[in-house]
């Protein structure tokens, strides 16, 4: 039996991992399709994108990582011919868009599978909220990553139904599902040699008996991780070691003024640990990191965070994780197993409504936000001191740890175990579409892009109708071509029948004056959308004159 497949949302920016901003969500997005490649058992793999251009990027990258593996691209125009494939796959929350994009097909021609990343940008939370508004079905999928998102989605819609209750009285509103399915690892490019890691230990300089702290992330302290508790415990875990401590930061800076400030402050809180910095932008950089750890640290204090797949990368490597008790860490990093986790403190909810009226006022940008948010969120500093002194001095504990999170994330969070639990998804999501009522499937328009000729129909002095007479015109049917290869006009090419209809309509009122519903009975015309497009074209240029 054929697995179950999908047509993957594919804008090639989204899952480069190649440019200067590296993010999460780019790590992940290339990481599914690379996985659906690799793992998903498919002949084909189906890219829905918005140009052929992007259409050839997605096979190049995809045969990049199985040559030989088919692709084909669907262009968002044609929607409808997603139907086959059961599913459309988005690599983020925004359904509500395909949802409005789907009616053209009807609401039951196939599911719509999104996913979480960070659920705090603008956004991402208008996208949440318009889940209650737009054409979203019971068989439809919001893939949370961790209990955490979901109880943050499932507040927020809370929120949205509390206030629609209010303004439309008791309502009956679907809501998509939402499974939770964390993301994914390539774990087999996290194993290192041990010829790895004495290189990677050379070039920086550590001695064997040194310990290596890792940091790999963005390197932000307003959406990220703020550095000031990682180099306070860093400094009083190295008081009491006997090794020398160094601290790897593997990321990258928004500016030289934030680059500045953190080598700044780790001069001066952590003056005995040597800190080096590391273009986690760099694949040949980000390896030596990881090869050269010891320890893996991520104090992330943000609610940018949603998941966090650098401690599943830790992991990966055989590291033992030192990480915040936070977000979707508490769902992949066992306390004593894998690692230690870290208590985090915040206000209690009601305390940040003054934050969130200058968010939602445009006062306060997302990085303010998230930014202020963060500074009021407690990483405990004693803590994450005690457990990096804990793990300095055993070397023992480490290697038990870290072999304990290797095959953690080779049995639970490889990509091969991850993209069956999408797969087994699909599957479910489909075997409701099927028992859905047949009136689900029927097409519908979409308000909010309306066909222009129906939304501003008040606007022209008349419509082109049947009874519409049609005579010749003044200009020579020899210019057709030559307007339809203009600069001027080209752009809507793909709106109007061919120059060889559209010369076919012309000949057939030069040889008399006919109706418009004469002409499209005419050898060569049809009663279409376009040809009516068509002849509001010629007569727009001489081509032909209509009269009442």
């Amino acid at each position: 039996m054929p697995q179950p497949n999908a047509a993957i949302y594919y804008v090639p920016e989204g899952y480069s991992t190649k440019g200067d901003q590296l993010m999460g969500i780019n790590v992940a997005s290339e990481g599914m399709v690379r996985a659906m490649a690799m793992h998903g058992g498919v002949d084909r793999l189906y890219a829905f994108c918005e140009s052929p251009q992007a259409g050839a990027v997605f096979g190049d990258a995809v045969r990049a990582w199985r040559p030989g593996l088919a692709t084909d691209w669907i262009s968002t125009a044609d929607v409808e011919k997603v139907g086959p494939l059961g599913t459309l796959f988005l690599p983020g929350p925004g359904l509500s868009a395909y949802g409005w994009m789907r009616r053209r097909a009807g609401g039951g021609a196939f599911s719509l599978c999104g996913v979480t990343h960070t659920t705090a940008t603008p956004v991402a939370l208008d996208a949440l909220t318009d889940l209650l508004v737009a054409p979203i079905e019971p068989w439809d999928a919001l893939v949370c990553t961790s209990r955490a998102v979901r109880s943050m989605v499932s507040s927020v819609l809370e929120e949205q139904l509390s206030y629609l209750e209010s303004r439309f009285g008791r309502v009956s509103l679907v809501r998509p599902q939402l499974p939770i399915i964390p993301l994914g690892v390539d774990t087999a490019a996290f194993n290192f040699t041990e010829e790895d890691r004495q290189t990677a230990r050379e070039a920086l300089g550590a001695a064997p008996e040194d310990v290596v702290l890792l940091f790999a992330g963005r390197l932000s302290p307003t959406s990220k991780a703020h550095p000031v508790p990682l180099f306070l415990a860093a400094a009083r875990a190295a008081a009491r070691s006997s090794r020398l401590l160094r601290l790897v930061l593997s990321g990258w800076f928004t500016d030289a003024r934030v680059e500045g400030a953190y080598r700044e402050a780790a001069e001066m809180i952590c003056p005995d640990v040597h800190v080096s910095i590391s273009d986690g932008r760099s694949a040949p950089a980000r390896r030596n990191a990881w090869a050269s750890a010891d320890i893996f640290i991520s104090p992330v204090d943000n609610i940018q965070e949603s998941f966090g797949l650098s401690p599943l990368e830790a992991m990966a490597a055989g590291l033992p994780v030192i990480a915040s008790e936070w977000n979707g860490y508490r769902d992949t990093v066992r306390h004593l197993v894998d690692g230690m986790l870290v208590r985090s403190w915040a206000p209690p909810p009601g305390k940040g409504a003054e934050l969130a009226r200058g968010y939602g006022a445009r006062v306060t940008s997302y990085e303010a936000y998230v930014g202020m948010s963060s500074q009021c969120t407690a990483i405990d500093v004693q803590d994450l001191t005690d457990a990096i002194s804990a793990l300095a001095d055993d070397p023992g504990r480490r290697a038990q740890m870290g072999e304990a999170g290797r095959r953690r994330a080779r049995e639970e969070f490889d990509w091969a175990r991850i993209i069956p639990q999408y797969q087994e998804l699909w599957l479910e999501l489909g075997a409701r579409r099927l028992r859905a009522a047949p009136t689900a499937s029927r097409p519908a328009p979409y308000p909010g892009r309306p066909d222009p000729f129906s939304a501003f129909a008040s606007y022209p002095s008349a419509f082109l109708q049947p009874e519409t007479r049609v005579r010749v015109g003044l200009t020579s049917p020899a210019m057709i071509e030559v307007l339809l290869t203009s600069p001027l006009i080209a752009f809507a090419a793909q709106a109007l029948p061919s120059g060889d209809a559209l010369k076919s309509m012309v000949a057939t009122v030069e040889s008399a004056p006919t109706t418009i519903a004469a002409l499209l009975r005419s050898p060569g015309a049809s009663d279409c959308e376009a040809s009516w497009r068509g002849l509001g074209w010629l007569a727009k240029y001489g081509f032909l004159r209509l009269e009442t």
